[in-house]
Order: structure tokens, then C-alpha cells, then sequence
């Protein structure tokens, strides 16, 4: 079972607890062993997780994206890209998002009461910070689907520049020139 989960984790498919239970049954009828004899339980799951050091993480879908030999490909060009512009120039620009009004999908809860919840908000900010490489800050550019929400009407300054758009993401029209 270790070895099957340290493989399907090395190519990057994410595992759940009922994969490895159907797996580890799986293994368990391959090895002839007697379905009233073995039962992928939910107490195995906690055993072989805790005696492997498994836990539940959410999973970071960018960073398996790229390659070691594009970061080392980049590293070795970037010198002669940057050649001949000062560090007040060069920027570096990413987004995130932040979604407003969300609550715990996995919240704690005692035992024997029902977890109930509310509607799940798909209200969505983006927000793009960009830093040149002396430290110097651009102004924020929050990106929101509403072109002035109603909390915001009686608002006449912000420290933000405020875009809009129908998905609140970042596209080809929205940039920095156009926010300062």
C-alpha cells in the first residue's frame, strides 16, 4: 500500500482515504485474502495514515506544473533578459484570490450534533500586487464583479485601484497602466 501511494503522490494524482480503501482492497483479493478476513475500515484508513504520517492537505495544483529544467532554464536566461534595465524597472506581478465571505469547508464540530451550515457564498476578489525590485510597491488592483458594490457607494478614496468584470479575474484588459 505504501508503495502504491508514494507512486500515485511521485506522478502527482491526488489520493483520497476511499482510493486507498478500494485499493487496499484491491491488494488484499489479489493477495487471496478472504474478504471476511480484511476490511478496508475506516479505523485501517486512520491506522495506515497515522503509521505513515498521511494527513489531508489541499493540494497546490500550480507547483506541479512546472518542471525543475524550465526553473533552471529560466535562472540561466534571466541575467541577459534583464541586462540593461535597473532594478527600479524590473517587476514582478502575481494575483490571488480571496473569496469574501467564506466559511470552513471542514469546520470543527462536537460530536453527536449535526453539522449543519448555510449557502456557500461565490462571492470572489482578485487581487494583483506588483513590486519592482528595489521594494517599491504599485498600487493594488482588486478586481470585483460589481462595478460599485452597495457597501461601496458612499466611497470616495480607496487605497486600491478597483476594476470589474463579470468573473472578477484578471484578463488582457485590466493592467497597470490602466490602473495608474
Amino acid at each position: 500500500m505504501w508503495e502504491w501511494f508514494q507512486k500515485a503522490r511521485s506522478m502527482g494524482i491526488p489520493v483520497s482515504g476511499p482510493m486507498l480503501q478500494e485499493k487496499a482492497l484491491s491488494f488484499a483479493k489479489n493477495l487471496g485474502i478472504n474478504e471476511d478476513d480484511f476490511k478496508s475500515s475506516n479505523g485501517w484508513l486512520n491506522t495506515f495514515r497515522q503509521r505513515n504520517n498521511i494527513n489531508f492537505a489541499s493540494v497546490c495544483r500550480e507547483s506541479g506544473s512546472v518542471s525543475e529544467k524550465q526553473v533552471t532554464d529560466w535562472i540561466a536566461i534571466l541575467p541577459d533578459i534583464a541586462r540593461g534595465y535597473t532594478p527600479c524597472d524590473i517587476y514582478n506581478m502575481d494575483e490571488t484570490k480571496l473569496c469574501v465571505l467564506s466559511l470552513p469547508e471542514k469546520p470543527l464540530n462536537i460530536c453527536e450534533e449535526d453539522c449543519k451550515g448555510r449557502k456557500k457564498y461565490k462571492d470572489r476578489i482578485t487581487v494583483s500586487l506588483c513590486v519592482n525590485m528595489e521594494g517599491d510597491f504599485e498600487k493594488p488592483i482588486v478586481i470585483r464583479r460589481a462595478a460599485v458594490p452597495m457597501y461601496m457607494k458612499n466611497v470616495k478614496e480607496l487605497p486600491v485601484t478597483w476594476k470589474h468584470n463579470k468573473k472578477a479575474w484578471m484578463n488582457s484588459h485590466i493592467s497597470y497602466r490602466m490602473g495608474n
